[in-house]
Formats: structure tokens, C-alpha cells, sequence
């Protein structure tokens, strides 16, 4: 019954989607559909940590660099940035990116694809960017470069959220934009594939620069995540590798060496309470025995 509820309200979705673009434009209900769908889930997630780092129970216990935390000065002038950014780099830059998605066969009046082709498309689009992020990353920070553009974004030495996408424009241009946009728009994926990416990508992006190692959140639980302690680790250590989403092309080319060396440092440890026994978080578990 819960299925078939749920099979309902996306065939519902798919025909709104459809037939807005018949009514309003493709290229409209495009930009419009992805940007309720990146602010629905950048805010809320900002304003969800943001709390949650509040509480003092909270921050205690989950916060990865305790007391330290970024100056309100610079939070100010990340939001103005990424909304100017938003405004005027990313907005026509997504015109782009909509027009080669029509070329590869994408289309808003698409019939919905299959459970199993919803599934491969995503996993295409998750080691697409692992792969095209981490390369592109990974060369942003080479010495030579890395002071010009890549360095605007670790001012935020403990990041958080916001953070996530403070970054120079040419940044924007040649790393994030086509890590998170190139792999479903070369599938031409139908625009709900497109949508659910999109969220997801910008969900692991705000929590992967938290600053906070939730033990609830996906991302920091399921194994194919590099997850909060991997990316706050490269903000605090800036020329110690950690490049990537999933930290597979890290373990691919040792770039996470440096992540286990400082995991094994760290006090991660809890002893029961008989003291005959230790747990490591499983997370720390998985990295440190890679």
C-alpha cells in the first residue's frame, strides 16, 4: 500500500513537471524546478545544523573541532557571495548545462524511468563526480594555483554549511558545477533523476562541511561516504590530501594517508564500562583499516 502511494505521488510529479514545461517552457520550469529543489535542501540543511550546533550537549559531544569556529564577518560575506554567484555565474552557466541535457536526449516530458534505471543512472552520477571532483580538486590545490582561486574557500579552516559552496567563480566554473551537473546531464536522465541528484549531492555537500560528525546521518554511517570527518580533516589540514566525495580515489592514489594517520591520533576510542573492552566509531573504524 506504501508503495503504491508512493508510486502515485511520483507519477503525479512527473505529469506536473510535464505539464508545467508544456505550459511555461522547458528552460523555465528547468531553472525553476532545480532551484526550489537546491535552496529547499541547502537552507533547511543549514538552518537543521546550525541548530543542532547551538545546543551545547550537541556541540560537546558531535562538533569535530571544538571551539573552533568561524568569525560571523566571514559568514556574512560567504552568504552575499553565493547568492551574488548564484545571481549571475551559476544561473546562466545552467542555461548551458540545460541545453547540452536537450542535446543528450533529456526532456521534460519523458516517461519515468524504472526503479533499476533510476539506480544505475545514480550511481553513475556519484563515481562520475568522485572522479571528475577529485581530479579537479586535487589540481586547485597545487602550489602554483591554489592561492588565486581554491584558497577563497579555505578561509573557513573549521567549515560549516554555509561554507559548502563559498568558492572563487572560476571554481564554481571548472570544479563544482560540472562535477555535480556533467554526469546526469550527459545521460540525459529524466529531470526527477536529475532533481533527486541534484538533492542528494547538495545534502552530502552541506553535511559533508558541517563541522559536526552526526552518528544519525547517512553520509557519515554508510561506508561509500567519506563523510563530515574526512572533509573537515582537509579543511583544518589543507595540503594533506582528502580530495574527494567518497574517498575512493583517495584510497586509489593514497591522498587519504595522512586522514587515517590523523584519525589514529585522534581520542575517537570508548571503553565500556568495565573497562575490558574498546569501540571504535565504525566510521574510523572503516577508514583507519583501508
Amino acid at each position: 500500500m506504501t508503495y503504491d502511494a508512493i508510486g502515485t505521488w511520483i507519477r503525479y510529479l512527473a505529469d506536473l513537471l510535464s505539464r508545467s514545461a508544456v505550459d511555461h517552457g522547458e528552460l523555465v520550469t528547468f531553472l525553476a524546478a532545480g532551484t526550489l529543489v537546491h535552496e529547499s535542501i541547502f537552507v533547511t540543511g543549514n538552518l537543521c545544523y546550525t541548530l543542532i550546533s547551538y545546543v551545547p550537549i550537541c556541540r560537546q559531544r558531535w562538533k569535530i573541532q571544538k571551539g573552533v569556529n568561524p568569525s560571523t564577518e566571514l559568514t556574512h560575506k560567504a552568504v552575499l557571495h553565493i547568492y551574488l554567484g548564484r545571481l549571475f555565474i551559476q544561473l546562466p552557466a545552467i542555461v548551458g548545462y540545460f541545453c547540452l541535457w536537450k542535446h543528450c536526449g533529456g526532456s521534460m516530458h519523458a516517461s519515468l524511468p524504472s526503479a533499476m534505471q533510476c539506480t544505475w543512472q545514480l550511481l553513475v552520477c556519484a563515481l562520475g563526480t568522485e572522479f571528475m571532483f577529485y581530479s579537479a580538486h586535487r589540481m586547485f590545490h597545487h602550489p602554483s594555483i591554489y592561492k588565486y582561486f581554491h584558497k577563497q574557500h579555505h578561509e573557513f579552516k573549521s567549515p560549516i554549511g554555509i561554507s559548502s559552496e563559498y568558492a572563487h567563480v572560476l571554481e564554481d566554473l571548472i570544479v563544482n558545477l560540472p562535477s555535480t551537473l556533467l554526469p546526469p546531464v550527459i545521460l540525459g536522465v529524466h529531470p526527477l533523476v536529475l532533481y533527486l541528484w541534484l538533492a542528494l549531492r547538495i545534502w552530502e555537500t552541506v553535511d559533508a562541511h558541517s563541522g559536526l560528525a552526526l552518528p544519525w546521518s547517512p553520509y557519515y554511517l554508510l561506508p561509500c561516504f567519506a563523510g563530515p570527518l574526512f572533509h573537515d580533516f582537509h579543511h583544518m589540514a589543507t595540503t594533506k590530501g582528502a580530495y574527494g566525495v567518497l574517498g575512493l580515489m583517495d584510497y586509489i592514489f593514497g591522498t587519504d594517508k595522512e586522514f587515517k594517520e590523523h584519525l589514529l591520533r585522534r581520542k575517537h576510542v570508548e571503553m565500556d564500562v568495565n573497562g575490558k573492552k574498546a569501540q571504535v566509531r565504525a566510521k574510523e573504524l572503516l577508514r583507519i583499516n583501508m
